[in-house]
């Protein structure tokens, strides 16, 4: 059996500082000094056609057959980079490997600040609340930071059961049920319907990488909706906003 040549894997820190030139190419960069944590391998690289889709939440290019994978893992890092502040590079060749620079901004020598003086703020808008019931670890990951950015009110769960509780139990009204279709023991289109029974005036949005044909949502009433997987942060946050707005609710 011939001996196959070990994929290199190389891990590098640095110091950048992000300028006005650097920022024409990388607009979601921002000014100043930051560090970098790069990681680059010797592995088969990525198709160039492919570049701009592998930060994409439910993206993947793995044969579901062989290796089956979520498309969630670069999608997670990228929203904890962006999340902090700071940005992420890809530079890839097919044949040659990739590497994956993370830019964090610095922070100053002595960062401490002395306690600012107490200024009233108005109090802002409630929050709309969002029940989301996933049983996929890594896709509700994904999901609840989607509609954190999207600012809302957001109580997970990962079974339909637990799902029912909260409802149950959830102080004041809910005012959407985001919910796979998938699950085990309940389906999202049976969750939708119990749930629908402790608070009727509750938006409905069923989401599922099956299509959804199969799916009775006429039963349900108004203010329903079905959102395939793969979706986007503006797909998404685009759906919540018109099915809370609908004004065919009761």
């Amino acid at each position: 059996m011939p001996c196959l040549a070990a994929a290199r894997f190389t891990v590098h820190t640095a110091a950048a500082d992000c300028d006005e030139t650097w920022l024409e190419t990388h607009p979601d960069a921002r000014l100043g000094p930051h560090v970098v944590l790069g990681v680059s391998d010797s592995g088969d690289g990525i198709d160039a056609e492919h570049l701009d889709q592998i930060f994409d939440p439910f993206f993947t290019t793995k044969d579901q057959a062989l290796r089956p994978g979520t498309g969630l893992g670069l999608a997670s890092v990228h929203g904890i980079v962006t999340g902090a502040g700071g940005h992420i590079t890809v530079e890839s060749e097919v044949g040659h490997g990739a590497r994956f620079c993370v830019y964090l901004p610095r922070a100053a020598e002595d960062s401490r600040q002395e306690p600012l003086a107490e200024v009233p703020t108005p109090p802002r808008p409630e929050k709309r609340v969002v029940l989301l019931c996933e049983d996929d670890p890594a896709v509700r990951r994904v999901v609840r930071h989607m509609l954190d950015r999207g600012d809302y009110d957001v109580h997970e769960v990962e079974t339909p059961e637990a799902a029912l509780e909260l409802a149950r139990t959830h102080e004041g009204p809910i005012d959407l049920l985001l919910s796979d279709v998938i699950m085990p023991g309940m389906n999202g289109r049976e969750l939708a319907g119990a749930i629908r029974e402790i608070h009727p005036r509750i938006a409905i949005l069923l989401v599922s990488g099956y299509a959804s044909s199969s799916l009775d949502l006429d039963n349900l009433g108004s203010r329903v909706g079905f959102l395939a997987k793969p979706f986007t942060q503006d797909v998404l946050m685009t759906r919540i906003h018109d099915l809370l707005l609908d004004p065919t609710a009761d």
